[in-house]
Formats: C-alpha cells, sequence, structure tokens
C-alpha cells in the first residue's frame, strides 16, 4: 500500500463557487465569513458595529458617500439636511453642512471633489457646498453625477423642480465655472434610461440597464455657436446596472450587478465580464425600491495601498461579496439597518440607512478583537460563524483512498471574546467502497482560551482519522472562531483500483 501526502496552503483562488468542489482550481476554497489575508492565511472576518453618528436625523437616507476630508469625511442626506460626520470615530457627532430646497424622493447623487461637494436630486436642484454652506446651483436636479474633463455632468434629470424626467439626458457645466447654458445638452441612446455615470480612463461611460455607451472627445460650450466636440456612441449592448448598481475602482473598472444576475460583473471600458461562478446571493435581482434597493455596490481601492477590491451587498438576505487582497469571498452580514446605503473610508466599508451607521473593518487582516470599529462578531461579542472548504481531491486512476491523518497549521489570535478560539475538522469520503454518497469521519475539535496577541501565534494540530475507503475525498472546518488557516495536509493511503459487484 502506497502513501500519498496532499498539502493544501495557497488560498489565492478564493471562492470556487458554482463551479464546485470537484472542478476547483488550484488555490480555491469556499466559504462563509472566511477571507484572504494579507500575510496569505484565510481566516474568520471581523464583525459590524454600530458607529451611528450622534445627531443625525433618523428616515430614509438617501445620499451616503465619503470624502478625503479628514475627521470630515462622512456625507449623508437625510431629510433635507447634508451632514458631515468622522466615519472612522464611533458616534462621532454629526454637523448640518445645509440644506435642500425638499425632501428627496429617490436616491441622491453626491460627488466630492477637492475643495466642495456636489448634491443633485431628480425633482429638485443640484446643489454646491464649499465650505459656506449649501447653495443652489442651477435648477437641473438629477440622478447621476460625475465629472468629465473641467465639466460637471448631470444624468437621468428633471430640467425644472417638479417637471418631467428626462431619462437619457446628459447636461454639462460651462467650462470657466459652475454655470449651466441652456444649449449644453445631448441625449445618449435609446429611450432606457441612464443607470451610471463613470469617468474611466478618458471617457465618461454612460450605463444604461441594456447597453454601455462611451462619451468621447471635450464637451463644449455650445450656446448656439460652439459645436460639440465629443462623440457618444454605443460601446456594447449587454445587461447594465439597474438603478445604483455599480460603482468605479481605481482599477478604472466598473464594477455592476446585471439586471438579471446574483453575481459580480465588471466593465474595462469595451466589454463586459461576468463573474457567473459567484452567485452571492438568492434574492431576486433588482426586485427593490428606489428607496430599498436590492443590489448595492461599492470600490473598496485604500489609499496608500494596492488594495483593489469591490464589495456586492444584498440587503434582503444579508448577503455580501467581497473583493480583498485579489480574493473573492462571500459573507452573511448577521445584522442591518432600514433601506442601506453604502460608503467606504480607508479600509472600512458602511452600511447606512435608517438614521443609523454600520461599519466593517475589512481590511484589518485578522478576526475582530473588539478594538476601534473591529467587533468580534456582528454587533456582538461573540465571533461570526465561520467555515472552510476545500476542494475535493480524487484518485487519478481510480484507486482506493483513505485519509489516515490532517495536520492543520493556523495562527491563533486573541479576541477578547468570551468564546474560545476553535474550529471542527471533518473530513468526508467521497464515492466510498461501503455505500453511496458521501461518509463523514467522526468530527474532531481544536479548542482553547482565546491567545495568541494582536499578530497571532503559529500552532499545528495532527488528528488521526477513522474514514472510510472510497475514491477520493473533501477536508471542511466548521466553527472557526481566532484561527487563520495557513495550511492543510492530508496523509492519505491508496490502494490498488477497486471495482464494486
Amino acid at each position: 500500500m502506497a502513501s500519498e501526502v496532499v498539502r493544501y496552503d495557497d488560498w489565492s483562488g478564493g471562492e470556487y463557487g458554482t463551479i464546485g468542489g470537484r472542478q476547483a482550481p488550484r488555490g480555491s476554497w469556499s466559504g462563509l465569513n472566511m477571507m484572504l489575508y494579507r500575510n496569505g492565511s484565510v481566516g474568520p472576518r471581523a464583525g459590524v458595529k454600530f458607529t451611528t453618528p450622534s445627531g443625525l436625523p433618523g428616515g430614509t437616507m438617501w445620499g451616503f458617500a465619503s470624502r478625503p476630508v479628514p475627521g470630515a469625511d462622512g456625507l449623508v442626506v437625510t431629510g433635507t439636511g447634508l451632514y458631515t460626520f468622522d466615519l472612522s470615530v464611533p458616534s462621532a457627532p454629526a454637523s448640518l453642512l445645509g440644506n435642500l430646497s425638499q425632501v428627496p424622493t429617490a436616491p441622491v447623487a453626491i460627488l466630492a471633489v477637492p475643495g466642495a461637494v456636489y448634491v443633485s436630486s431628480v425633482g429638485d436642484r443640484t446643489y454646491k457646498e464649499a465650505g459656506a454652506g449649501v447653495v443652489i446651483l442651477n435648477t437641473y436636479g438629477g440622478r447621476y453625477l460625475a465629472t468629465h474633463g473641467t465639466r460637471l455632468v448631470i444624468g437621468h434629470l428633471t430640467e425644472t423642480p417638479g417637471g418631467p424626467v428626462f431619462l437619457r439626458r446628459l447636461r454639462w457645466s460651462d467650462a470657466a465655472n459652475d454655470t449651466f447654458s441652456a444649449a449644453n445638452f445631448a441625449d445618449a441612446g435609446d429611450p432606457w434610461h441612464i443607470s451610471a455615470l463613470h469617468p474611466q480612463r478618458d471617457v465618461l461611460t454612460i450605463a444604461k440597464q441594456n447597453q454601455w455607451l462611451v462619451l468621447t472627445g471635450s464637451l463644449a460650450d455650445l450656446g448656439g455657436t460652439v459645436g460639440l466636440d465629443a462623440t457618444i456612441r454605443r460601446a456594447a449592448r449587454q445587461d447594465g446596472p439597474l438603478r445604483i448598481e455599480s460603482a468605479t475602482g481605481a482599477d478604472e473598472r466598473v464594477w455592476f450587478q446585471g439586471l438579471f444576475d446574483r453575481h459580480p460583473s465588471f466593465w474595462t471600458g469595451s466589454a463586459a465580464t461576468r463573474l457567473a461562478y459567484l452567485e452571492y446571493t438568492t434574492s431576486t435581482p433588482n426586485a427593490g425600491s428606489d428607496a430599498s434597493p436590492s443590489v448595492l455596490v461599492a470600490a473598496l481601492d485604500k489609499p496608500g495601498s494596492t488594495e483593489r477590491g469591490a464589495a456586492f451587498f444584498s440587503p434582503g438576505d444579508g448577503r455580501l461579496a467581497l473583493l480583498h487582497n485579489g480574493a473573492w469571498s462571500f459573507h452573511s452580514i448577521g445584522v442591518g439597518v432600514s433601506s442601506p446605503r453604502l460608503a467606504v473610508s480607508d479600509g472600512l466599508l458602511h452600511i447606512g440607512g435608517g438614521g443609523a451607521v454600520l461599519s466593517w473593518d475589512y481590511a484589518t487582516d485578522r478576526p475582530g478583537d473588539g478594538t476601534g470599529v473591529a467587533s468580534q462578531g456582528d454587533v456582538s461579542s461573540t465571533p461570526v460563524p465561520a467555515n472552510l472548504v476545500l476542494p475535493q481531491w480524487w484518485a487519478s486512476g481510480g484507486e482506493s483512498v483513505q485519509v489516515r491523518s490532517v495536520i492543520v497549521e493556523f495562527d491563533s489570535y486573541s479576541t477578547a471574546s468570551p468564546s474560545s478560539n476553535h474550529f471542527d475538522l471533518l473530513v468526508d469520503t467521497l464515492g466510498p467502497y461501503q455505500g453511496d454518497g458521501v461518509v463523514t469521519a467522526t468530527a474532531q475539535a481544536f479548542d482553547r482560551p482565546t491567545s495568541g496577541g494582536t499578530a497571532g501565534v503559529a500552532h499545528r494540530a495532527t488528528f488521526g482519522i477513522d474514514g472510510s475507503r472510497g475514491g477520493g475525498f473533501a477536508i471542511r472546518l466548521d466553527a472557526i472562531r481566532g484561527c487563520a488557516i495557513r495550511a492543510v495536509t492530508a496523509i492519505v493511503d491508496i490502494e490498488a483500483a477497486w471495482s464494486r459487484a
């Protein structure tokens, strides 16, 4: 009888999703609330924590965004007020910057540029705040704001407060200042509505639910005398986002969830790539309303780092797909807010709604320890439930295999939680010699009081396995708390090929 050593120590492939364990590529894995850390291990995420600013009114958050202003990076529109606060400090005081003319009836666009914040509300107006309070910029109110060169662009708009909505119309500012000449407009593509505006390289990408358009060249002051030095053309007829399900990352990708999809996609500027194997949610796609969208998307680019990430959140079932450190992972958020919106600050993802803000320190790259925003669990000191499933291993020549022992190398962290550091090891025999389906060996556990400090301490645990013989095996780690997995090694006995009578 021969033996073979099967080692899993590369986690860079991330979630294998609907590909399944049998066809999963090397380095991939499946799990819940597990993520790839910068040190190459895979471990539980930190929990989310209420960080609601003090003095922020309740009610629908019609807009939520961040800006690179220390101590005042959070921006929220609730009621008629535009508020600012420190996103990194729980219960930081909210300051009123000024008021809109009326309560929005649909999500507002917030665009922060150096020295100013623009807010546009369809059915109302566009506003500007530059340190002297909120002022009316013009009477065009839109769903989307972007810049193209030196121009401010408004899309999917009303031209007068309370007037009809021009679903495919763009309006842009004059070159000299924030004025808008009446002739500076164009209608983009077919009658379907604009669903996003994204500066992308040197073009303005215009997303619609049934196609993607790009605006190239320089926008001009028209005024009836100067020609338009720009072209709007269709780049592809492919599903795009329906409402606000898109965000641009520093890698120039537009992350979005398509009209009928339950998985992430991205637009490169010329084509859409659908990551169909990453079905992270069971909620009906795009079944929500303007006030309560069914899908939220955020780019997670971390200033001063090489992070190029994204988050897709489905409020209906609390499921979230995360791209962090180059690997996708699936998560289940155990607490929610009403009619949520997403915002991102330095290494933090914020979920705001109903006058409340939840924050997740996704970039901490270790289990939560209760300090700062890195909660142990979702609004709890009990760590989030986490599990890890490794790709299946099958004998290439039909031999009979039996797992004799499994060695788990991992880092143990201090979490300041009353729960111990823990994981359960389970080994499944696939295609068993006796019977059909899957036979699971007796579960074994690592369990000890939380320890290891903030940097983690290396551990190694060896488990003898009373498994059955079969055509292959799969290893699972359940109820993982306070431990990040470095490597899993299986010692496998291999017999000659067998047949069943």
